[in-house]
């Protein structure tokens, strides 16, 4: 019997993401680039600048995966979010514009 896939409704934050019926994460990140020291600082950007974000991404078995990077600004509310593209090889990718001085 095939399990239905988990998936997060739309506007879920990263603290919304599910797990698998057992509890475990089928899902594997790594390698995500820009990062300073393994990500303890955060990256630096000037307004306007487009930030290219990387990572590799694959999961356990065979199922099709889709991939989101959601990004806000300190200031704001809601998260913006843009699909990744696969770049081969598990690895994915996307951008996003920096549109003020400030955290994302």
């Amino acid at each position: 019997m095939k399990t239905p896939p988990i998936t997060a409704p739309a506007g879920a934050t990263p603290a919304d993401w599910p797990t698998s019926m057992d509890g475990r994460s089928r899902v594997v990140i790594s390698a995500v680039s820009p990062q300073l020291d393994g990500g303890q600082f955060p990256i630096k950007a000037v307004p306007g600048e487009v930030v290219a974000v990387e990572a590799t991404i694959f999961l356990d078995g065979h199922d099709a995966i889709a991939t989101r990077l959601l990004c806000k600004h300190t200031d704001d509310e809601s998260w913006t979010e843009t699909s990744l593209a696969p770049l081969g090889n598990d690895r994915w990718g996307a951008s996003f514009e920096a549109d003020r001085q400030g955290r994302y």
